[in-house]
């Protein structure tokens, strides 16, 4: 696996530029390093860890947050709470070894129906 965890912000958002979700595919390959190689203190190893049920109740949670901050219409606030989603989601996506292009096939049938 590539050094990823040493990458700024910056050289993250240039890495992905011409393929903004990838780094979805990012942090999923991230969550399959840490299964492997654990992290102390690492937010994703304590998900792992806590096993698929709380991973699934934290999907749950940022979905509600994502939910109420649509509902108040703030955007900045719904920016955040959908990218904690999308993150929760793709450590479910690894939790359950559910690779991205399985989805994103699903979301291309389902497109051009």
């Amino acid at each position: 696996m590539q050094d990823i965890e040493k990458l700024s912000s910056a050289e993250l958002a240039e890495k992905y530029a011409d393929y903004p979700f990838g780094i979805l595919d990012s942090i999923y390959d991230l969550v399959k390093h840490r299964e492997k190689y654990p992290v102390e203190g690492s937010y994703t190893n304590y998900l792992i860890n806590k096993g698929p049920d709380y991973v699934l109740k934290k999907v749950g949670e940022e979905c509600t947050e994502a939910i109420i901050a649509f509902k108040n219409r703030n955007q900045d606030e719904l920016v955040h709470e959908i990218s904690d989603l999308l993150y929760h989601l793709t450590v479910t996506f690894a939790y359950f070894d559910i690779d991205s292009e399985i989805i994103f096939e699903e979301l291309i049938k389902r497109r051009s129906i």
